[in-house]
């Protein structure tokens, strides 16, 4: 089993060096961690690749992150990686990426080749007719969020989205800027309605849970303002 070594330096203030063999068997240093709330922390080494490890495993860094390590969470004790570093999904140069979806143990519990030829049998919001990219914006455990770009954009400049959820393979859409909700303790996403531009929350499967009001009882509707 490939191993972690551990540099630890003195007088309290201490550096970590870690170095993880690559499949050509050389070794790469890490470069960048990310420690995820599940008790996992992901690694990326000089090579531009991730992996990742915890209590008594580790993962090789053979992956990339799914989308913007700003927008990368973990949830339920799942997290994703990809084949391929890139968070665009087109009919051109990226037609696929294959999405790993690991338990907190470091076991793969799915693995899923998404394509822009599912995407179009899919058809989301019914832009895929007319839509040629599509970016993976947020990962939220083993849920990805899609937003489509060159489609049907509305006024105020903003691309629909949907949830592609990689455990189940199913779609959840109608709605703009999804993303993770802070607030949320099950795993929701906030969300505008796509046909009122309405803000929300939606459950973790995408289905609808509520709207956020504002403090009269008024629905709050998107404004880049606000």
């Amino acid at each position: 089993m490939k191993r972690l070594f551990i540099l630890f330096m003195a007088l309290m203030v201490f550096s970590v060096s870690v170095c993880a063999e690559t499949e050509t068997g050389e070794e790469a240093e890490i470069v960048r961690t990310k420690a995820l709330d599940c008790g996992v922390t992901l690694y990326k080494t000089t090579e531009g690749t991730w992996g990742a490890y915890g209590d008594n495993f580790e993962i090789d860094p053979v992956y990339y992150l799914p989308c913007s390590s700003a927008y990368y969470y973990d949830f339920n004790d799942t997290f994703i990686l990809a084949s391929v570093d890139c968070d665009v999904i087109n009919n051109k140069m990226h037609t696929y990426n294959t999405y790993y979806v690991f338990n907190s143990k470091g076991e793969l519990i799915k693995t899923l080749t998404y394509s822009f030829e599912d995407i179009q049998a899919e058809n989301p919001n019914g832009c895929a007719s007319d839509c040629e990219w599509f970016w993976a914006v947020t990962a939220y455990g083993s849920n990805l969020v899609f937003a489509e770009a060159a489609g049907k954009i509305n006024v105020y400049d903003l691309a629909p989205c949907y949830i592609k959820r990689l455990y189940s393979e199913k779609v959840a859409d109608g709605y703009y800027a999804i993303n993770r909700y802070e607030d949320g303790e099950n795993g929701e996403f906030i969300a505008y309605e796509k046909d009122t531009f309405r803000k929300c929350i939606l459950n973790a499967d995408g289905s609808f849970k509520e709207y956020i009001l504002n403090d009269d009882g008024s629905y709050k509707v998107f404004s880049w303002y606000s």
